[in-house]
């Protein structure tokens, strides 16, 4: 397990998931799990986790010396960047918690981290995430924690700088081509809560 980090004071909100349970459903306590969260190690989710036999990813894609952005960097550095940040994952990927890193991405960046991960994943690995598909709904800079099965508390980084980009759910899938999307759920502020499943394989569509 990870150590957690302190995050940026903010206030938080609880909300519940209704896809999230399908993801956790996964745990369990017998047989040892690897989890990706892209963001930082936020306290409430390394709490819940340590009742279960896994093993806890950080990648902090956006946040300290991980970032991606900013500054934006060129496609090969951005590919070594995404490497370097996964290069800890040692076991083939049971479940990857994406939050709201999507919408920090543009399209060009979200297919080499596609690229990057799709290494890691296996048959049925899940993954999860918020987005948001209309530019009306870019205030997203959360970092989130799993308090329950069915619920979040979603912190908001001031620090990090808010989302830049909308994609379309077509375009989600596209650049995210070594999953499919399994699930979609509305949320509040425009948000769409997703559930992604490997697609076949596992590895990127031609």
């Amino acid at each position: 397990m990870e150590t957690a980090v302190k995050l940026p004071a903010g206030q938080p909100a609880i909300e519940h998931s209704g896809l999230l349970p399908l993801v956790l459903k996964k745990l369990n306590p017998h047989q040892r799990m690897h989890i990706l969260d892209v963001g930082p190690a936020v306290p409430q989710t390394v709490d819940f986790l340590s009742s279960f036999k896994c093993r806890l990813h950080i990648a902090d894609l956006l946040h300290g010396k991980s970032a991606a952005q900013p500054p934006e960097l060129e496609p090969k550095a951005l590919a070594a960047r995404f490497a370097e940040s996964l290069s800890m994952i040692d076991a083939p990927l049971d479940i990857c918690l994406l939050w709201e890193l999507p919408n920090h991405l543009s399209l060009d960046e979200m297919r080499i981290f596609n690229k990057a991960l799709s290494r890691y994943l296996k048959a049925d690995t899940l993954a999860h995430g918020f987005c948001s598909f209309k530019l009306t709904h870019m205030e997203m800079r959360h970092w989130y924690g799993i308090i329950e099965t069915d619920a979040v508390v979603r912190l908001e980084d001031v620090a990090l700088k808010p989302a830049a980009h909308a994609h379309s759910q077509q375009q989600l899938v596209d650049a995210m081509s070594a999953f499919e999307l399994e699930r979609g759920a509305l949320r509040s502020g425009g948000r769409v809560e997703v559930l992604l499943r490997t697609a076949e394989a596992g590895a990127p569509k031609p």
